[in-house]
């Protein structure tokens, strides 16, 4: 299932244990919604990370990196890395 336009408030939280979370390659799109800064943009996709749940994540720019870290620590998720560097 793909979330619609962001994570933190998609209607597809209501799947409160997914198998797992992925968030792919960010880029500034939605900034009506989202926030104009991939930060931020990165802060909403994290909201589709369920606690216990695996998160996967491709590589990201570092700044998006770090808040998607964060939101993986505060919803007490494992973050795993998908590409070249597997983070």
């Amino acid at each position: 299932m793909e979330v619609g336009v962001g994570g933190e408030y998609d209607s597809t939280n209501v799947v409160t244990r997914p198998t797992c979370t992925g968030v792919t390659s960010l880029g500034i799109d939605h900034v009506t919604v989202l926030g104009n800064t991939l930060e931020s943009i990165a802060w909403h996709k994290g909201g589709i990370y369920k606690k216990g749940v695996a998160a996967f994540t491709v590589d990201q720019p570092a700044g998006a990196m770090e808040v998607l870290r964060q939101r993986a620590a505060e919803n007490e998720v494992r973050q795993h890395g998908v590409g070249a560097s597997d983070l």
